[in-house]
């Protein structure tokens, strides 16, 4: 009878067994889900030939639309499994745009699963048990005495063995028989049972006055959660119980604060102050029962968190991570990523640093990964999801499980926020599967997720925010709707007064509509978003800026009745803040120059003459933003890098003068006669004052109320233009964003 044929391939220190669909290293499972291991057979089987995606997903999915993501995460499986690009291996290469090629070499061969009744049974030879290499070069035979093979593996004189000796090694050969079985038995269940799925039980909310900040992360420990709210233009942390009650201030002597993390024995608070608009804090540590906070040394940077043994902190500064005490003192550099890193997590062994980086430009938010000795750096999801197109999303915010079993995190894409589980450890029936796991989803904004001390909760803060457009009313001190408060943002009149261009801060779309609300029309769709727009002298035309893919600004011009959008300037600088000089042939721009891994942003003011497009430098401009041409082009103002001075440029002395300082300035805009300059002081307290200064003796006068009447909604709100009598336009934000907890199974 024919015996049953068993094809291998073999690659490297694989073995594909293509008759069971197993991939196995070194004799043990690899484990890939079936669909993985068919791909990688097809691939093997058709080894130095280019396979296109197309024939890859007729022959692996044959009856199931797939996209090509699916594909895409197939090879990344593989990739990993075969350790690709380490230790100098290589087996899949990509062909970009067309497919894939397996490229090590590959042996093909047969075995034999098994024997029929009648088949012949090779003999064993017999293990010569003496050397003797002078006879067997000479091509003698030794002579084998029957006395020497006694005591030898139970053999007796007479070539047969004991009883009890044959007894024994029957049990040890059923014994191990029945390890092997179980053994294989395990290895299959472990390719064929299903993954369990993590999952939601239920949602339960914990906080209930729809303040919760959305820009930072949570931070909980011993049934406390920390966050921080915004009142107008200050920062206050706060703490809620997390299982439900009333959030109380923490009491700080600082403008504005936030909790960075928690010491691993729950007894101090490490938390950032902060008064403007700078990115790199002084650091506090404030004893969790109440107390007077403390400096950390002389640390300052943009995120934190301990060590898990509570002696050392990891902290963020610029693009880099760096280690440091816990009391401050000895801080080294570790690493420096490629963009700005944010929400640094450690692994419960404190081996693996994982966090969000915010850039470089083409990628927005993703996770990267890093030992934490600063070694292997590297992102951690590398296309496992089409890039994202709008400004906060992609993925971030991990968290890993107190038993480092799981790795949970948010990702975001056009308009929807899920959480995504990564199984990190294996067990007896599942292996590890860094294959992300879909575990929650909505259409609502979803943010700073953070676990609880057991890792059965995940609590993260469901934002829901709008925007109206309103005009301040001086007498009430109150600001009313405009435009029945439609949810504009960035807002600019033609020079007749007639037409308003505005932002929708749903989808950052560029609208045009009369000033008496008829007449509206979208001028450009979403993504990208728009920025700032600027009504032509003769009103033909708008001028703006798209925030396009990563966070790219570029410089364009729409016709007033749509159409066709055109990009003013090529190449990869970034551009925004625009007005046009009077004749319409120039315009007046803010620039970017972004150096290598977004290390260090050069920032100018600029002039472009659109007939030559030729650039020219505005004298003394280096490190201003926020520009603002006056109506008369005999002035322009701009901010300072750290956005404490306004300051302005006479276009005849070709000189700059400081106009007002505050503590975050925002905004300028002129009064069409020239003579005054509106701005914002963002961070100058809870009601972020709108003042105006004179060109003339740059007198200074507040123009909103200290005491404004604000609805409880609202968290802040944002000077965007003035109205043609010169009253002040703002975006008011409201917001009603709570703090949820999500009770996880997390098999």
């Amino acid at each position: 009878m024919s015996h049953k044929i068993k094809h291998l391939y073999e690659f490297g220190a694989y073995c594909l067994d293509a008759t069971d669909r197993l991939l196995l290293l070194d004799g043990k499972v690899v484990p890939l889900t079936p669909k993985a291991v068919e791909t990688l057979l097809l691939l093997v089987q058709n080894a130095g030939r280019l396979v296109s995606k197309d024939e890859l997903i007729r022959a692996v999915w044959p009856d199931t639309f797939v996209e090509e993501g699916g594909l895409t995460r197939n090879i990344s499986v593989l990739r990993k499994a075969l350790g690709d690009s380490d230790n100098g291996l290589r087996f899949i290469d990509t062909i970009p745009k067309r497919g894939y090629r397996f490229v090590a070499e590959v042996k093909e061969q047969q075995a034999a699963l098994g024997r029929q009744p009648g088949d012949a049974v090779p003999v064993p030879q017999q293990p010569e048990l003496t050397s003797k290499p002078s006879a067997a070069a000479a091509g003698e035979t030794p002579h084998v005495s029957p006395a020497s093979l006694e005591g030898v593996s139970g053999i007796s004189h007479d070539g047969a063995q004991p009883k009890g000796e044959r007894t024994r090694v029957r049990v040890w050969m059923l014994l191990a028989s029945g390890i092997a079985l179980v053994l294989g038995a395990v290895a299959l269940l472990r390719v064929l049972r299903p993954m369990p799925v993590p999952r939601v039980l239920r949602s339960v909310q914990i906080t209930t006055f729809g303040r919760v900040g959305t820009g930072e992360p949570l931070v909980t420990a011993d049934h406390i959660i920390y966050f921080e709210e915004r009142r107008g233009g200050s920062w206050h942390p706060m703490q809620v119980s997390s299982e439900e009650g009333d959030p109380v201030p923490i009491p700080v002597p600082f403008q504005s604060a936030t909790v960075l993390a928690v010491s691993p024995n729950a007894s101090q608070l490490l938390v950032a102050s902060f008064s403007g608009v700078e990115q790199e804090r002084p650091f506090w540590l404030l004893p969790a029962l109440g107390g007077p906070p403390w400096r950390l040394g002389e640390l300052t940077g943009h995120d934190a968190i301990w060590f898990p043994g509570g002696n050392r902190i990891i902290y963020t500064h610029g693009n880099d991570f760096l280690v440091a005490n816990a009391d401050g003192s000895d801080p080294r550099k570790l690493l420096t990523a490629p963009g700005t890193p944010q929400w640094p997590r450690l692994s419960p062994d404190g081996k693996t640093l994982r966090f969000t980086m915010v850039g470089p430009a083409e990628e927005l938010y993703s996770l990267w990964e890093a030992s934490t000795d600063g070694s292997h750096l590297h992102p951690l999801l590398p296309g496992w999801r089409p890039p994202p197109t709008v400004w906060g999303e992609g993925e971030c915010c991990g968290a890993w499980t107190p038993d480092g079993k799981y790795f949970l995190f948010r990702s975001a894409r056009n308009g929807v926020h899920s959480l995504w589980s990564i199984r990190e450890k294996n067990d007896l029936f599942h292996p590890a599967n860094h294959e992300p796991m879909e575990v929650y989803a909505t259409h609502e904004g979803l943010g700073n997720p953070v676990l609880s001390t057991d890792g059965k909760r995940l609590f993260v803060v469901n934002s829901r925010h709008s925007s109206e457009l309103a005009q301040y009313d001086s007498p009430s001190h109150r600001f009313v709707p405009y435009l029945s408060g439609i949810p504009a943002r960035w807002v600019d009149f033609s020079r007749d007064g007639r037409w308003v261009a505005y932002v929708d801060t749903i989808d950052g779309s560029l609208w045009r509509i009369a000033t008496d609300g008829s007449q509206q029309l979208r001028l450009t769709s979403a993504p990208p978003v728009a920025v700032y727009p600027r009504w032509s002298p003769d009103g033909k035309r708008v001028l703006f800026h798209l925030v396009n893919s990563g966070v790219r600004r570029k410089l364009c011009v729409v016709s007033s009745e749509g159409g066709k959008i055109e990009t003013l300037l090529p190449g990869s600088t970034e551009e925004e803040q625009a007005d046009w000089f009077p004749d319409g042939n120039s315009v007046l721009f803010d620039r970017h120059t972004s150096s290598k891994g977004n290390e260090h942003v050069l920032r100018d003011i600029c002039i472009l003459d659109l007939t030559t497009r030729q650039v020219s430098v505005l004298p003394g401009s280096e490190g201003l933003k926020f520009s603002a041409l006056g109506p008369g082009a005999r002035y322009a103002a701009a901010v300072t890098e750290d956005a404490r001075q306004l300051m302005l440029y006479d276009f005849r002395s070709r000189r700059w003068v400081k106009l007002a300082g505050g503590d975050g300035i925002f905004n300028a805009r002129w009064t069409q006669d020239d003579k005054y300059v509106y701005y914002q002081d963002l961070y100058g307290g809870l009601d972020q004052p709108v003042s105006r200064v004179r060109v003339a003796d740059r007198r200074v006068e507040r123009v909103t109320s200290p005491k404004l009447d604000l609805p409880v909604d609202v968290t802040a709100f944002a000077l965007i233009g003035l109205t043609p009598d010169g009253s002040p336009l703002v975006s008011l934000g409201r917001s009603n964003s709570d703090i949820y907890a999500l009770d996880l199974d997390l098999p």
